[in-house]
């Protein structure tokens, strides 16, 4: 959910650098062309953020606040573990933001790094939270558990054309409805038969 903060020039300057990162890159774009898209001068870019590196820096703090402020509620809903379209209506709240994630990903680096750790870190404390509300079950290594977690979202962003492909949609809310259902079920149910279930049936 958009803020009053982005009636002003600097949330146009941001979202420019987002699209413009997006799509050519974060050595493509230009502070010329991020600030054309914005509507202002080259001068007031470097007024607000500093440097192109702090453009970007805003940015990724952008796109994590946004990701995780829609995650965070996802996880405190009574019916998270019911309902297959809450997945799809949790990621329809940054679909904006998937290019620039997806950029991000392909391009790599430090910063990339850094900002694949950030998810992690606070996917981390999520988790660990939701399992103390006994909403998720108990690990034994609350690490592994939200770095696999997020990888493989993060792959879902990469991939999505693929994903879609495979799965035979070309809209992307049913896209991710679709996987929403099926990670549901595997984050609710699990996938492998153990031998107690085979006992039980």
């Amino acid at each position: 959910m958009r803020s009053a903060d982005d009636l002003t020039a600097r949330a146009r300057i941001r979202d420019a650098a987002l699209a413009r990162f997006a799509a050519e890159g974060f050595e493509g774009a230009t502070v010329r062309a991020i600030a054309a898209e914005a509507g202002v001068s080259p001068g007031l870019v470097l007024h607000h953020f500093g440097s192109k590196d702090g453009l970007r820096t805003a940015c990724d703090d952008y796109v994590v606040s946004r990701m995780m402020d829609e995650i965070e509620p996802w996880l405190h809903r009574p019916d998270v573990g019911d309902q297959p379209g809450s997945i799809a209506e949790m990621f329809a709240g940054f679909t904006d933001l998937v290019g620039y994630v997806r950029r991000a990903l392909v391009e790599g680096g430090t910063r990339t790094d850094e900002l694949v750790d950030r998810f992690i870190d606070i996917t981390e404390a999520m988790l660990d939270d939701a399992e103390k509300r006994g909403i998720i079950r108990p690990t034994a290594d609350a690490r592994a558990r939200a770095a696999t977690l997020v990888l493989w979202d993060l792959v879902t962003i990469v991939l999505g054309e693929h994903m879609a492909r495979a799965l035979g949609e070309t809209d992307q809310h049913e896209v991710l409805l679709h996987y929403g259902r099926f990670a549901l079920e595997i984050y609710t149910h699990g996938m492998l038969i153990t031998p107690d279930d085979r006992r039980t049936t």
